[in-house]
């Protein structure tokens, strides 16, 4: 039998989101500027499995360049987290994507109101419905402010815009490594997944944007 020497030491880093819907402006420090918030919600998320997967490539030696054997190097594991994907939960049919007409949240095995609980096997949304590049990042002091000095807390902030992932929300995750962007959907589901958050859901209409920030902790 495999042992893993003092395997239970490990701690497994952690994770914040704030999630905000707002009519114009933008988010700077959690405050809106030069806009209206229609909503805030502040949740914790879980970290899953996979994203071991995606740390350890990137501490493996020419992670950065990608380039070589793909068995040294590996030509996916040159990106850390590069998406922030929002999800609808599982739909009537999950073979088609979200129509609220035709295909719909299928509310008998997804509660809109009080989702299911996230688990560490999750490789992917239920029903991935956008994914967006990060918009923007910063490390975090001991003081909860933004520096320019290296730490071990990370914000990532991501913007859909008002023609952007307009339906009932309830589902978002942050992907890397091999992860492709949206294309269209040619790029749902791919990719390493780092962390889930399944929550109550937020109808976004195409008059408002939802700013989503997410604070890991190393």
């Amino acid at each position: 039998m495999k042992f893993i020497e003092h395997e239970h030491e490990f701690r497994r880093p952690s994770g914040y989101i704030t999630l905000y819907l707002h009519e114009g402006g933008e988010i700077k420090n959690g405050e809106i500027i030069g806009g209206k918030l229609l909503k805030k919600v502040a949740v914790k998320n879980l970290i899953v499995d996979r994203a071991s997967e995606l740390m350890a490539a990137r501490m493996a030696p020419g992670s950065v360049t990608g380039s070589g054997t793909a068995a040294v190097n590996g030509n996916y594991l040159d990106a850390g987290i590069r998406y922030l994907a929002v999800g609808t939960g599982i739909l009537t049919d999950p073979s088609l994507p979200y129509d609220p007409v035709t295909n719909p949240v299928d509310t008998a095995q997804w509660d809109l109101q009080n989702p299911p609980v996230e688990t560490l096997g999750t490789t992917k949304l239920s029903s991935e419905f956008y994914r967006k590049e990060i918009t923007s990042w910063k490390f975090i002091d001991a003081a909860g402010e933004e520096t320019d000095e290296l730490t071990n807390i990370l914000s990532l902030s991501t913007t859909f815009y008002e023609d952007e992932c307009n339906g009932p929300l309830t589902e978002c995750g942050l992907f890397g490594g091999d992860a492709l962007p949206w294309n269209n959907g040619a790029g749902k589901d791919t990719g390493l997944q780092f962390n889930v958050k399944h929550f109550k859901v937020i109808n976004k209409p195409d008059t408002a944007r939802l700013t989503i920030v997410w604070k890991l902790t190393f």
